[in-house]
């Protein structure tokens, strides 16, 4: 019991101060972590409801922006995930709250019932140059990625595996980068933040949002359709 109020305290906490105070919004890469490690162990009612309590410690932080489009994400992905396997699910973590965000954009899905999970990075003139060459989506999927690569990395080391040099590395590299351009491009402007009526799109979001929706829908596609088959009739190779 003690975890799992650990668990919901740390994912409240991330996503609000990361969300309402743009100082703190390196906090979002670890946002999603307590989710993750949640959805990792058997018990589907904790691990979604702690999903959905994070993301409405968001919406609260925010002005007017509701999670609504992330949290229907995340209630598909718990859902689907066995159906998917271990290495599917992965992606479409990724994908689905991708297209969460990609979806107002697109379709007349309204704008403030859809999360950007890198709004708050807009209010920081910091991370103006990572920004623009990234674009919201991108940086949303830095965001993301680094939660799901913690997760696994605490994940392994609970394990008592040996200590994942690598997996540590690359953690460090994916976090490294935007801050190195960020100290060394112009930040002297400000971007329109995603939830703005005039935000536009830039050609790395374009394409992000295409990828994102394409993969969420094959994936939830490809989950439906492992269900409704009959498992004497499954091939392996392809579900």
């Amino acid at each position: 019991m003690g975890k799992q109020i650990l668990y919901f305290g740390l994912s409240a906490l991330c996503f609000y101060l990361g969300i309402k105070f743009n100082f703190f919004a390196a906090l979002l890469a670890f946002a999603w972590v307590p989710a993750l490690l949640s959805s990792e162990e058997d018990s589907s009612p904790l691990h979604l409801s702690l999903g959905l309590f994070g993301l409405l410690s968001a919406s609260l932080a925010t002005d007017g922006q509701w999670a609504l489009a992330n949290g229907i994400a995340w209630t598909c992905f718990i859902f689907a995930r066995k159906l998917w396997g271990q290495q599917r699910a992965f992606l479409a973590f990724l994908f689905l709250l991708l297209s969460a965000e990609a979806l107002p954009f697109y379709t007349a899905w309204p704008k403030n019932l859809s999360l950007f999970l890198s709004e708050s990075l807009y209010q920081n003139d910091f991370w103006q140059p990572w920004l623009m060459e990234a674009g919201f989506l991108g940086a949303s999927f830095q965001l993301l990625l680094l939660a799901l690569l913690i997760s696994f990395l605490i994940l392994k080391v609970k394990s008592g595996q040996a200590f994942p040099k690598l997996l540590f590395g690359l953690i460090l590299i994916i976090a490294g980068l935007p801050l190195i351009l960020c100290l060394n491009g112009d930040s002297s402007f400000s971007l329109i933040a995603p939830s703005h009526e005039d935000f536009q799109l830039l050609a790395i979001d374009q394409f992000i949002a295409r990828l994102s929706l394409f993969l969420a829908f094959f994936l939830l596609l490809f989950a439906l359709v492992r269900k409704l088959l009959p498992k004497h009739n499954a091939d392996d190779r392809f579900t």
